[in-house]
């Protein structure tokens, strides 16, 4: 195996908020649509741009975990180690990061770990207790860029790395972040050391990923972190996203899921990425993801031409009064109106709810659970609404004494779970409220008979099978 410079790393993601949510699935999750580690490919492209010899490392994979990296780790001495730390998986990467110490100390050699993605930008403090030497903030491209400059060629510190999280003598230290505009900048991502037949979505005939064509949120939801996790709007260049639409075709990849937060936030700048993807041809097929109130005929028409399948919606809940307290500004006839469009055309839908969102009771959970189906998006996900910093929920559960900050550093060690957003329910009734959801949805004849009739071959029957499998083991053979 070849030695590197950088080796970044995915832990794998074992349903462990469902687990903390929910008290169930101790192994492994049914779930099995899985898309390459974007964020850390955008990191090796910049390292790779910069002459470093970097690899990404997909533990979605490894069945011997965490031995299989950690000898990947001795036989390949990178100088850096980079993991993707976001919040539901805060334990394995501590587990990770004990077992990358000792490793360390035991085999002689010498590494830093460095731990980044969306908790860290939002709660910072947490890096020396996960373990980690440094962290990063924001964009990494730019910081690990700075590290491995310092690491093996030993030009600079850690001070001259944009958004690091570093310890000076025993403080805290963040530097500041990379500038906004870096984001034009950026090399494309580096997907050549991964396998692409590992990523697939059931209904594709193709390896699948993802691309982001712009970083950041212009929306202030309540409930989520994206806006300080990723910062401002910030699109790339049309062409830019062009250029690596264009590679990953080249690469072999046949669908891609471009996930910005809100594809059509810019319905003329979605127009020219549009006509640039209709530019390579036939036969590449696309999702994305938008609000509601961002989309009309014209431009879901022209999305379809460019090979777009499939669009999610954030629904949230099926109350306007509930979707105002979070400050999510669509009502239910944009809704309406988005989803009757999208059928219309024939893209399929994706709609995403919260149970149990502050302020909602029993009555609006099932207001949220009849919504979905007037909508009758082809797919809904229902999820326990959980507090994550970084939201403004959090900050004001924390400024009314409601939580405190070691929540996640106990989570992280085992000795709490994931909070919920509504503890005026209580966890049992809200899991009892996410498997009632999940049955009233999508055990219904009508539902069934829909997805059975677009059935076009033994593999989607297949696929098909195993997530109605997944749906009824999780949410109707076991208790609540």
């Amino acid at each position: 195996m070849d030695t590197c410079d950088a080796l970044l790393i995915i832990p794998p993601f074992d349903f462990t908020m469902l687990n903390s949510v929910t008290g169930r699935r101790t192994g492994r999750s049914g779930y099995y649509l899985y898309y390459p580690p974007l964020g850390l490919c955008s990191m090796a492209g910049a390292l790779r741009a910069r002459g470093f010899r970097a690899q990404v490392a997909d533990g979605q994979f490894e069945r011997d975990w965490p031995g299989a990296l950690l000898e990947r780790v001795r036989a390949q001495k990178p100088a850096l180690v980079g993991v993707l730390a976001t919040t539901p998986v805060l334990p394995v990467v501590h587990e990770l990061a004990l077992a990358l110490r000792e490793l360390r100390e035991n085999a002689g050699l010498d590494f830093r770990i460095v731990a980044g993605g969306a908790h860290v930008s939002c709660d910072p403090g947490i890096v020396p207790d996960l373990g980690a030497d440094y962290g990063v903030v924001g964009d990494g491209e730019l910081a690990v860029c700075a590290l491995a400059d310092m690491l093996v060629r030993g030009h600079g510190g850690p001070e001259d790395a944009p958004g690091l999280v570093w310890m000076r003598e025993g403080e805290l230290i963040r530097n500041s972040p990379s500038p906004p505009a870096a984001v034009r900048e950026y090399p494309p991502p580096d997907r050549t050391t991964l396998d692409r037949n590992k990523y697939f979505n059931p209904f594709m005939p193709a390896p699948t990923t993802t691309v982001i064509s712009a970083r950041g949120c212009p929306f202030q939801c309540l409930f989520c972190c994206r806006s300080q996790s990723m910062g401002s709007y910030r699109p790339r260049p049309v062409e830019a996203f062009l250029d690596e639409a264009a590679q990953i075709r080249a690469e072999g990849y046949g669908f891609v899921s471009v996930i910005d937060e809100t594809f059509t936030f810019d319905k003329k700048r979605a127009a020219a990425l549009a006509e640039g993807l209709l530019r390579l041809g036939p036969g590449f097929a696309w999702s994305c993801q938008t609000r509601a109130d961002t989309v009309d005929e014209d431009i879901l028409r022209l999305l379809k031409r460019a090979g777009c399948i499939n669009i999610s919606f954030g629904v949230e809940a099926g109350d306007n009064a509930v979707r105002g307290a979070m400050d999510k500004g669509v009502d239910d006839d944009a809704f309406t109106r988005a989803f009757s469009l999208c059928r219309k055309i024939g893209i399929s839908t994706n709609a995403f709810l919260m149970i149990g969102s502050p302020g909602e009771d029993r009555a609006g959970v099932r207001r949220s659970v009849e919504f979905a189906k007037k909508l009758r998006p082809d797919y809904v996900v229902f999820n326990v609404a959980t507090m994550f910093p970084g939201t403004a929920y959090y900050d004001r559960l924390i400024a009314d004494g409601a939580a405190d900050r070691s929540i996640w550093t106990r989570y992280m060690l085992g000795q709490a779970p994931l909070p919920v957003l509504n503890e005026t329910l209580g966890k049992p009734e809200l899991v009892a409220l996410l498997n009632g959801a999940y049955r009233s949805f999508y055990l219904r004849p009508a539902f069934m008979a829909r997805k059975l009739a677009r059935l076009r071959s033994p593999g989607q029957a297949w696929h098909l099978a195993r997530q109605a499998a997944t749906v009824i083991g999780d949410y109707v053979m076991k208790g609540s």
